[in-house]
């Protein structure tokens, strides 16, 4: 196993960085059409990243299997993720979506368990996907939990959701067992532009005419929510990279990804604040991960 310390250092630091996405979606949505704005958000993130391809950036498309490579990771890691993402986040309730979203790990595990064998499902690991499971779930009860949603959109949504993180768990696993001889920064620009402009072509089919309102708050959501995806998925394509990494053990620390989402919306958004039972979450979860990772390294 790949051993190194860079390892949790890295993760952690994706991690955190996704959990700021739901506070910028939030400030950027009431602007635009949800598609578009996330087409525009990964477009734009695809193309900052292009000084930093190095030696990279002059046979793109050279190979038709890296090609085919590209083209799927981007169809799965970004376009089906999102679109399913934000489909189903508006037929269920936050606390229904969080539950979901924050079980990826369990779907994963189960996943990259029938791509190989190498990634055992062992007792400890099936403990630590339980407990962290437990804990964001405690977490989500701190939110309202009614909802008036019609049945077959809120069954349908949860259907979604399901779908959009078994097409991440696909993505992880695409990335990390298929060798495209890109470098992780190159790779992850190339399928980030990709995935954007097919959530762009998506958008101009069922969202109709391009609609944006400008202003500042959307600016800087949009800056924020572009770099953000920039630095996150590149760090989470080195790690993906690395030979000795368990894609099952690596996507534990997703985890943490709702805590910390969570908390930043207490400290972020007016009127929402923590409990009991996010306090209980958050512990278990924080044990879960790190105890997983103390007895692996051990």
């Amino acid at each position: 196993m790949y051993t190194s310390y860079k390892t949790p250092l890295l993760a952690i630091t994706a991690c955190l960085l996704w959990s700021t996405a739901f506070a910028g979606i939030k400030i950027g949505l009431p602007y635009t059409t949800p598609l578009l704005f996330a087409g525009i958000r990964f477009l734009c993130a695809g193309l900052i990243l292009i000084p930093f391809w190095g030696s990279y950036k002059h046979n793109l498309f050279l190979f038709p299997r890296r090609t085919l490579t590209v083209f799927a990771i981007a169809f799965f890691q970004i376009f089906l993720l999102y679109m399913l993402f934000y489909l189903g986040m508006e037929r269920v309730s936050g606390a229904t979506g969080a539950v979901i979203i924050g079980a990826s790990p369990l779907f994963t595990a189960l996943i990259s368990r029938m791509y190989s064998k190498k990634e055992k499902l062992t007792y400890i690991k099936l403990f630590a996907i339980a407990t962290g499971t437990t804990g964001i779930a405690l977490i989500s009860l701190e939110g309202n939990l009614t909802t008036s949603f019609d049945i077959f959109e809120y069954w349908s949504g949860i259907v979604m959701l399901v779908a959009c993180v078994v097409a991440s768990s696909i993505g992880n696993i695409i990335v990390h067992y298929r060798d495209t001889g890109i470098t992780p920064v190159a790779l992850n620009s190339m399928q980030i532009f990709l995935g954007g402009a097919m959530l762009l072509i998506t958008s101009l089919i069922f969202e109709g005419s391009p609609h944006i309102s400008f202003s500042l708050d959307w600016a800087l959501s949009l800056i924020w929510l572009t770099v953000m995806s920039a630095i996150a998925f590149s760090l989470w394509f080195y790690l993906l990279r690395q030979k000795g990494i368990l894609v099952s053990n690596l996507n534990l620390w997703k985890f943490l990804i709702p805590v910390c989402g969570a908390f930043l919306s207490w400290l972020l958004i007016p009127g929402e604040s923590p409990g009991p039972f996010s306090f209980c979450g958050m512990a278990i979860v924080a044990v879960s991960v790190l105890g997983f990772y103390i007895k692996v390294e051990v």
